[in-house]
């Protein structure tokens, strides 16, 4: 992940967002990896599925010698902070970007509710394409409304304040790559989604349907939704 990465985008890439503090830190060396671990006392939860009072067992790790970016969080040991934390498919609890842990609950809980467009891998994002979730969080306290995205016969519709855009190479230099004829279609009259308070909203699309995946390289998937907070980019190497 790169190391200059905006709260907004660490809050959307997190399952869960929880006060806590770290204790009962361990460390090794495995084959060339530095392996760290502690557990969290949840003192509050800001998102996600966890309470106050359960424990979390946070895992970290660094290549041996690498001195930056680091991810490091002994220091915070008897601190109450932030974590943005994310689960892995083996139950794993991580952090994995030296940012995750904050001192500032507001600023957290304001970029939990500006940053409402949500764009997820449920795999690792080096690969070929693959499918990617393209949705809504909404942390506030009652249901909202949000511009229609649905999949109908192979194709992405969605509300025209949606706007989906693929580039291939470096960020800010890359280059567009337009949508399969057909796949991605903008429709006025297509439902709002209803997201419940505390929840999100999903559709998983498969990228190699929607766009001529082109060569090996970086691409960058932006997502921007009318007064619905900053676009979500996210990035992905073809292999």
């Amino acid at each position: 992940m790169p190391a200059d990465v905006p709260l907004e985008d660490l809050v959307r890439d997190s399952d869960l967002v929880v006060a806590g503090t770290l204790r009962s830190v361990s460390a090794s060396t495995r084959s060339g990896v530095d392996v760290a671990s502690g557990i969290i006392d949840v003192a509050d939860v800001l998102w996600g599925d966890a309470a106050p009072g359960d424990t979390l067992r946070l895992v970290w790790k660094n290549q041996s010698g690498l001195a930056h970016p680091r991810v490091e969080y002994a220091h915070f040991t008897g601190r109450e902070v932030v974590w943005l934390l994310t689960t892995r498919s083996d139950g794993t609890i991580r952090a994995d970007h030296p940012a995750c842990a904050s001192g500032s609950p507001e600023r957290v809980e304001k970029a939990l509710r500006s940053a409402r467009v949500l764009t997820r891998w449920p795999k690792y994002r080096f690969r070929v394409g693959g499918p990617v979730e393209i949705g809504y969080r909404n942390a506030a306290e009652s249901p909202m409304l949000f511009p229609g995205i649905v999949l109908e016969d192979g194709a992405l519709v969605v509300d025209p304040s949606v706007r989906i855009a693929l580039t291939a190479g470096r960020a800010g230099t890359g280059v567009p790559v337009p949508p399969r004829k057909g796949r991605l279609i903008r429709d006025p009259a297509i439902a709002p989604v209803r997201v419940p308070p505390g929840s999100q909203w999903t559709v998983t699309v498969d990228l190699n349907q929607l766009y001529p995946l082109g060569p090996a390289g970086t691409h960058h998937l932006t997502v921007d939704v009318d007064d619905n907070g900053p676009p979500d980019r996210q990035w992905f190497e073809m292999d």
